[in-house]
């Protein structure tokens, strides 16, 4: 599960959005994509310690396996899935 922390007022997080609901459809099979709103969703945020956005992290077996603290771009996303396969 690839989880992406976001706001909208982010503008680095709205540029990660149309190559992340790509990735959700492209590689639904190897990954699922969930999207936090952190202002919605303040207290989930607070518990796992998010302070900073956009973070992305990568869960597998109910651990966090990888984690992208800042914008990452759609290629090195996709390569950092495929290496966690």
């Amino acid at each position: 599960v690839l989880v992406d922390f976001y706001a909208d007022w982010c503008a680095p997080c709205m540029k990660m959005k149309p190559f992340l609901d790509k990735i959700a459809v492209d590689m639904s099979q190897e990954v699922k994509v969930l999207r936090v709103d952190v202002e919605t969703h303040k207290s989930l945020a607070n518990e796992l310690k998010i302070s900073a956005i956009p973070i992305l992290r990568l869960y597998k077996n109910n651990s966090m396996v990888w984690e992208q603290n800042g914008f990452i771009g759609e290629k090195e996303l996709r390569e950092a899935i495929n290496k966690l396969k």
